[in-house]
């Protein structure tokens, strides 16, 4: 076999497994084969057919010509099936003896054993051992219809040996139909514990990113309130000490200030775990930007970057959401992309527009990674009015993020 078409076909094979193995599907999108789907009418199936076997059987032997093999025989058979249902080993050696009593007992048992045939399939079907079934009532089947053929063909009675292939072959059958079945359940089972952990692996990043968030934006809200308290501070002492009412009104602003900073610093206390060192550094700003793309490009990416030297107007909320943006995009593009990124920041009299974009490495998805840090910079972005736009485009894997610089504002 050439061996290029030996590689393809592996490949095949493996993108197959895949698929199956870990399947991006619904679980209920993965179904077994039409006949597979409903597995209790197989059983009443096979039930039916020794029903009615065992009925028509009795009922041509009572009318024809009445026998005792012919009645003992397909009688014994319904019953040793039926007890198997509950007590497997016992049901079985009563089937095994069933072709056999026939046979003694002077009577043709193609209709026993053909009953022992489909009893074989339903009993492996329900998980029965396959190797002691088909032993058995192989080695059964072939004694009785040797004993009744006696004189023609001696062991090697061509209907001995057709009574053990089908027997043989309903086995096999039984045991196979439900090795195939219980695939599929465990692939449907496994999609489903699939979804579910993808689902809490979501809400569990996207809660640590809302945390995250809130950590960041306390920074900005103390920083700002302390600030505000200082202001308040020089007016209150700019004020001449005659206007005991201005003096009042500021003295009372900043007590609240001071008591808005309280609560925020314990608010942070609570949010902050004592063992989270990146979490008691400030808040970061879109001018540390620089700082990150120098920090990849000692890690041993190539980045182009387009960053002005001052960004005028940007607020501390847009700023620390910005450098977040940034970090989680460049962190993607060093762990899927080729060690490459262009990374450009762009002001307008009412936006930021921050852009990342690095090649697909060959092989990977059209969307790298996870997905759960697409949606921590989405809920960043949304946290600040603006909006984040990720996906491939052409070869590349471009990020882009448009956020406000007003307050209040929406991109």
């Amino acid at each position: 076999m050439d061996q290029t078409a030996y590689c393809d076909r592996s490949t095949r094979r493996a993108r197959r497994a895949r698929e199956w193995s870990v399947p991006d599907r619904s679980a209920d999108e993965i179904r077994p084969p039409l006949w597979l789907r409903r597995p209790r009418l197989i059983e009443r199936g096979a039930l039916t057919v020794i029903g009615v076997a065992v009925v028509a059987g009795v009922i041509a032997e009572t009318v024809t010509a009445p026998s005792v093999g012919g009645v003992v025989g397909p009688v014994l058979a319904a019953a040793g099936a039926a007890l198997a249902l509950r007590a497997p080993l016992p049901g079985i050696v009563l089937l095994a003896l069933a072709p056999a009593a026939a046979a003694v007992l002077g009577h043709d048992p193609l209709l026993t054993w053909t009953i022992t045939v489909f009893a074989a399939f339903l009993l492996t079907f329900r998980g029965v051992s396959a190797r002691w079934t088909g032993l058995l009532l192989g080695a059964s089947n072939f004694l009785s219809v040797t004993l009744a053929e006696s004189g023609t063909g001696g062991w090697l009675n061509p209907i001995a040996l057709v009574a053990v292939s089908l027997t043989l072959v309903a086995t096999v059958s039984g045991s196979a139909t439900r090795t195939q079945l219980r695939y599929f359940q465990s692939i449907k089972q496994r999609a489903q514990d699939a979804i579910a952990a993808r689902d809490t692996e979501a809400t569990r990043r996207v809660a640590e990113e809302r945390m995250r968030i809130a950590r960041d934006l306390h920074d900005v809200i103390g920083h700002e309130v302390a600030v505000l308290g200082m202001h308040l501070g020089v007016a209150e002492v700019s004020v001449p000490a005659t206007d005991d009412r201005t003096r009042s009104a500021l003295a009372s602003a900043r007590l609240g200030v001071q008591s808005i900073l309280r609560e925020t610093q314990r608010i942070l206390q609570v949010l902050r775990p004592a063992a989270e060192g990146e979490s008691r550094q400030p808040a970061p700003e879109a001018a540390d930007i620089v700082a990150l793309v120098q920090s990849f490009r000692g890690a041993g990416m190539s980045i182009d970057a387009d960053l002005p030297a001052e960004l005028p107007g940007v607020g501390a909320t847009v700023g620390v959401t910005a450098y977040r943006v940034a970090q989680e995009a460049l962190t993607n593009a060093h762990r899927h992309g080729d060690g490459t990124a262009a990374v450009s920041l762009r002001l307008t009299p009412t936006q930021l527009r921050l852009t990342i974009a690095n090649p697909i490495r060959r092989g990977e998805r059209e969307s790298p990674g996870s997905g759960f840090g697409l949606i921590g910079m989405r809920e960043r972005a949304q946290s600040a009015g603006g909006r984040v736009e990720a996906g491939p485009h052409g070869a590349e894997f471009r990020v882009e993020a448009v956020l406000p610089l007003s307050e209040g504002g929406r991109a």
